[in-house]
């Protein structure tokens, strides 16, 4: 999960941070432990790699002494060597990844889309890295296919430790799999709520303003559906969802289902919903914004240990205003200061 402003990732109890861009002749990455206390940045040494400097940055992944970046060319291996990671190996992003996981000792690469201004022939890969010949390995299609909204900001997958969870677009279902690609688990709960006619949407519409604006109205208006899967551990998974006008209550558009499984049955333990919804002459609030952080896509979410943390830069503080226009309220907090600090939230969920 991305934004444009920092990537994120959490490896043994620290938070790296990165710059999607840099204006600085070495990129640099940041290290902050869970309990906030920074530590000495680490500089990636770019020595071999012709114009990585001003490649865009998609997302990377830390795993002990591995760093793995990925660009929108490239695949790029790094390895530590005390206070720096050096190239090891460049390859090309061919099939134009855009998600990392980490996967036990190894990484996960998956892209889901339906249209692609490249005509890229295939639309909803995962591929594993192969970390003895820094490689990928071999391509997999999942049974589940979200490509028909891959053009918008979503995360069907997350990982546990080796265990992959993939959640449907079109119906209530999280599928999991092992670092094999093989099914071992799902969550299926029947609700036709939730069951969508995909043969409604046509991608190749959405680089128009007008078809981007239809595709809103009817997403907004008949389609409820699966937005974020989490896999806090190997019993515990987040769904987020949002529900269509035709179904929404009192209660809001937004919806969260808690999961917990045990003695081998998955079992919803927990299920809440909010409303990120300001009418005019109303005050946002971002103290009351019910499971805002959490749904919207403002931060990079990172899972350590069961808890989630919302990491974001600059650190957006808590706002209240009455004009809606958040990022102007942002920038006056900001305008007696130079400097920009990195923001890290931990989020705690319980059965409770």
């Amino acid at each position: 999960m991305q934004t444009g402003n920092v990537l994120s990732c959490i490896d043994n109890g620290v938070v790296y941070f990165m710059p999607s861009y840099t204006d600085k002749k070495e990129r640099s990455i940041y290290l902050v432990d869970l309990d906030g206390r920074s530590k000495e940045p680490l500089t990636i040494r770019e020595d071999g790699i012709k114009g990585f400097k001003n490649e865009r940055l998609i997302q990377f992944a830390v795993s002990g002494s591995n760093l793995i970046v990925l660009s929108n060319k490239s695949i790029h291996f790094f390895r530590r060597d005390r206070n720096s990671f050096q190239v090891v190996k460049t390859i090309k992003n061919s099939y134009s990844f855009d998600h990392i996981e980490k996967l036990g000792n190894s990484f996960l690469l998956h892209v889901c889309y339906s249209f692609h201004p490249m005509d890229q022939t295939e639309t909803n890969l995962w591929v594993k890295l192969d970390m003895s010949s820094l490689e990928i390995g071999k391509l997999f299609t999942p049974e589940i296919d979200n490509s028909k909204f891959g053009s918008f900001v979503n995360s069907w997958v997350s990982t546990y430790e080796r265990t992959i969870a993939h959640a449907s677009t079109s119906q209530y279902k999280v599928m999991f799999y092992n670092d094999l690609f093989l099914p071992i688990d799902s969550i299926e709960l029947s609700d036709e709520l939730f069951k969508l006619d995909t043969g409604l949407i046509n991608n190749a519409d959405l680089y128009s303003k007008e078809g981007i604006s239809n595709f809103m109205k009817l997403d907004d208006e008949k389609f409820s559906r699966i937005r974020k899967v989490i896999m806090l551990n190997s019993t515990q998974v987040l769904v987020f969802s949002k529900l269509s006008q035709e179904a929404l209550t009192d209660k809001g558009k937004v919806r969260l289902d808690m999961w917990d499984k045990s003695s081998g049955v998955w079992r919803l333990q927990l299920q809440v919903a909010g409303d990120e919804i300001y009418k005019d002459g109303e005050t946002y609030d971002d103290q009351h914004t019910f499971l805002g952080n959490l749904y919207q896509n403002v931060f990079d979410l990172r899972i350590s240990n069961g808890q989630i943390y919302c990491v974001s830069f600059p650190y957006y503080p808590k706002v209240k205003t009455e004009s809606f226009d958040r990022v102007k309220d942002i920038e006056a907090s900001f305008k007696d200061s130079n400097e920009f600090h990195y923001g890290l939230e931990k989020f705690v969920f319980s059965n409770n």
